[in-house]
C-alpha cells in the first residue's frame, strides 16, 4: 500500500480501481493542510524565539528578526527532512528527548523547587481529569473571541498536522506490534508531557504570581528576580 493520504481509498483486489482524480484529491488536501500547519508552526516558533532572545540578550523584537529566525529554522528543517528518517529526524528526536530529560532533572532536583514541582504537577493532572469533559463541551457562548483565538485556532493547527503525522507514525511503526504502537505513540508522550511540563511551568507560574502587576508594567521581565526557592520575587 502506498504511503499517501489516499492509501485508505486504495482498492482491494476484488474492487474496481478508483479514478485518478478521486485518488489525487486526498493527497492534494493533505499537502495543503501540512503546508498551513508548517507555516503556522514556523511563525509561532519565530515569534517565541525572538521573545526569548529579547529576554536573554536584549535583542530587539521586530518582524525582521522573526523573519531571519524563521529562515534559519526552515533551512535546518529542510536539511533534516532531506537527510531521511534514520539520520536527521532521528537525531533531532533523540536530541529533543535528551534535552527534555536534562531540563526535567534540573528543575526537579537542582532548581530548588522539588516539592513545588511535584505538588503542582499532581494538582494539574487532577484538574485536567476533572475539567476535561466540561471544557470539551464549551461552545464559546458569551466569549466567542477567546474561543476563536485559542480553542478553534489550536484545533485547526493540530488537525492540519494530522495527515503528515499519521503517515510518519505509520512509517516508523512498521513491523511493530499493536502493544508497542500504543506504548510508543500514546502512553510514552502522555507520561512525558504530564511529568515534564510541570517541572518548568511550576516555578515560572509561582514567580509570576509573586510579582505585582504594577511591577510587571513598569519593569522589563529581565529585571525581575526570584529567590532560589521560588518563594518570592522582586523587581528593580
Amino acid at each position: 500500500m502506498p504511503r499517501r493520504s489516499s492509501a485508505p481509498r486504495s482498492p482491494r483486489p476484488s474492487a474496481r480501481t478508483p479514478t485518478r482524480s478521486r485518488s489525487a484529491a486526498p493527497d492534494a488536501l493533505a499537502i495543503v493542510a501540512t503546508l498551513f500547519g508548517t507555516a503556522t508552526s514556523l511563525g509561532l516558533n519565530g515569534l517565541q524565539l525572538n521573545s526569548g532572545l529579547n529576554y536573554l540578550t536584549g535583542l530587539q523584537k521586530s518582524n525582521e528578526v522573526a523573519v531571519v529566525i524563521i529562515v534559519i529554522v526552515t533551512a535546518l528543517f529542510l536539511v533534516s527532512a532531506t537527510s531521511g528518517v534514520e539520520r536527521g529526524i532521528q537525531f533531532l528526536a533523540n536530541l529533543g528527548s535528551v534535552a527534555t530529560i536534562v531540563f526535567f532533572c534540573f528543575f526537579l532536583f537542582l532548581g530548588g523547587a522539588t516539592v513545588l514541582v511535584i505538588s503542582q504537577g499532581i494538582e494539574t493532572i487532577g484538574a485536567y481529569v476533572i475539567q476535561v469533559l466540561p471544557m470539551s463541551l464549551q461552545t464559546g457562548v458569551g466569549n466567542v473571541q477567546w474561543m476563536a483565538n485559542w480553542t478553534i485556532f489550536y484545533w485547526a493547527w493540530w488537525i492540519s498536522w494530522a495527515p503528515f503525522v499519521g503517515m510518519f507514525v505509520a512509517r516508523i511503526s512498521r513491523g511493530r506490534t499493536i502493544r508497542e504502537f500504543i506504548l510508543g505513540v500514546v502512553a510514552a508522550p502522555t507520561v512525558s508531557a504530564s511529568s515534564g511540563s510541570p517541572s518548568w511551568a511550576a516555578p515560572g507560574s509561582i514567580c509570576s504570581r509573586a510579582v505585582r502587576p504594577t511591577c510587571w508594567g513598569r519593569s522589563p521581565l529581565r529585571n525581575c528576580r526570584c529567590s532560589p526557592r521560588w518563594t518570592r520575587c522582586r523587581c528593580r
